[in-house]
């Protein structure tokens, strides 16, 4: 039972019904406390008023004498004998301290003595009298001279009782407070308290085979909660395609790995199973060599990738002539191109200095070439341009072949990992692991430029490069 009522505390709503319903209670108490004092005083500046208006009552008219004053003395107080409320009790004293008149008895209200530091209005509690006086001095000259201290004054008892009734009331009211704002906070926190419960139970139903499933958008979704289930619907969507992707990444590895990976087993089962000369044998072993330098090649590319991908690419930044690494690609390919008869040309600038990672450049470029020359058949023509323009702060790498092109509808696509256009481009030449154009993207991407391939007005492809110069 104590842990049910634990694992009920932990809930949110129950901490914010908790925490508002005490804040409620705190404002509550201040503004009842506030609406107490207040009352008090207003009560209080009222039998003031009273006592300061029965004092003009009972001195209006100074022209009488002293017989005559202590006439009008016993006619305001059969005037005022039988108030109910604020009932009125005086005496005028003279300046030595004497009873002049009164209309009570010492004993019954023993005023206290007159005292020069006693202020004008004054609250005085009584030895046997449990309710609180309000006393109002007035020093009173006669026409004769004659001076008089009045010293007049009320009982507080209805101001108690209306304080004592207030008192009374908000202690039945605090409850009711509580109550209501405990069943309101529940009821209104129920609401997001099941929208909640619901998200977690749909997510937590959301496995590897059935990320296609979202949280569904109901209307009683407030602002808060709709912009939580949006977040997390977005959060799928992203989880999906990483998966998809990491499926298919799977799935391309799996296939590119096992077709060399058979063919080397084959080639070895052979060279086990026949019985062949030692040139044979140093022929079947170059072969096998061949086919593990592309596997390394391929593995190398993945590990490359998977950097990329984890942007885990530390590149070594430093001042880069791009025409100085043309050249060297340019002469390093320039026997390759030659040997399958390909007329391979260059146009560059004298100077285009970038801030790069002169390896991974390399690679860029490197891969750009190669990619021009083995898919240019016999005959054709690769050309390598390189430019620098100071109003796009670029420079441009260009590699233009005119071989069979690739279709527009695969030109989106060439750049994905994996991706091969069909043999039309490739032709007799052997076709790639589809990772040589993406890594190309990543490096240029990571330098903050850009790749892209447009098809030639006449004939072919053209791959261009834009790196930033600064």
């Amino acid at each position: 039972m104590f842990s049910n009522l634990t694992g009920h505390l932990r809930r949110l709503d129950i901490k914010l019904t908790i925490y508002y319903t005490l804040l409620l209670m705190l404002l509550t108490g201040i503004i009842l406390l506030f609406i107490y004092v207040r009352l008090g005083r207003t009560l209080l500046k009222q039998a003031d008023r009273i006592l300061q208006d029965e004092m003009t009552e009972l001195t209006r008219g100074n022209g009488h004498t002293g017989a005559d004053f202590t006439l009008a003395c016993e006619r305001y107080s059969l005037e005022t004998a039988h108030r109910r409320y604020y009932p009125v009790f005086f005496r005028v004293l003279t300046l030595g301290g004497g009873v002049f008149f009164q209309n009570f008895e010492g004993a019954d209200i023993p005023l206290p003595a007159l005292d020069p530091h006693t202020p004008l209005l004054y609250t005085v509690r009584l030895f046997d009298k449990p309710t609180p006086f309000r006393v109002y001095l007035h020093e009173h000259t006669l026409v004769d001279g004659t001076q008089y201290i009045i010293e007049m004054g009320t009982p507080l008892k209805f101001l108690e009782d209306v304080l004592s009734n207030y008192a009374a009331n908000v202690m039945i009211l605090i409850p009711i407070i509580l109550i209501l704002s405990v069943t309101c906070g529940i009821l209104v926190s129920r609401k997001p308290h099941l929208i909640i419960k619901s998200i977690v139970a749909t997510t937590d139903g959301i496995n590897a085979q059935n990320l296609r499933q979202r949280l569904p958008l109901t209307p009683a979704a407030g602002d808060e909660t709709r912009d939580l289930i949006t977040a997390i619907n977005a959060m799928m969507d992203r989880l999906e395609k990483a998966f998809g992707e990491i499926k298919c990444f799977t799935s391309d590895v799996s296939h590119e790995l096992r077709n060399p990976l058979f063919a080397l087993k084959g080639t070895i089962e052979v060279a086990l199973t026949d019985q062949s000369t030692g040139e044979e044998y140093q022929r079947v072993l170059h072969d096998c060599m061949e086919q593990v330098n592309g596997l390394i090649k391929m593995v190398n590319d993945l590990f490359l990738i998977s950097r990329f991908e984890l942007k885990n690419v530390a590149l070594e930044l430093s001042d880069l002539n791009l025409s100085e690494v043309l050249d060297d690609l340019y002469d390093f390919f320039l026997p390759l191109a030659r040997e399958k008869r390909i007329q391979c040309a260059m146009e560059r600038s004298d100077i285009v200095h970038v801030k790069a990672d002169k390896t991974k450049i390399y690679q860029l470029m490197s891969n750009l070439i190669e990619n021009g020359i083995k898919f240019t058949p016999e005959g054709g023509a690769v050309t390598m341009r390189l430019s620098a323009d100071d109003d796009d702060a670029a420079a441009t790498f260009t590699v233009s072949d005119n071989g069979p092109g690739i279709a527009e509808a695969e030109l989106p696509h060439i750049f994905n990992r994996f991706y091969r256009v069909d043999k039309a481009r490739t032709g007799s030449a052997p076709r790639g692991s589809g990772l040589g154009l993406y890594i190309c993207k990543k490096i240029a991407e990571a330098h903050g430029g850009s790749i892209t391939a447009e098809p030639n007005k006449d004939k072919g492809v053209s791959f261009i490069v834009k790196l930033p110069i600064n």
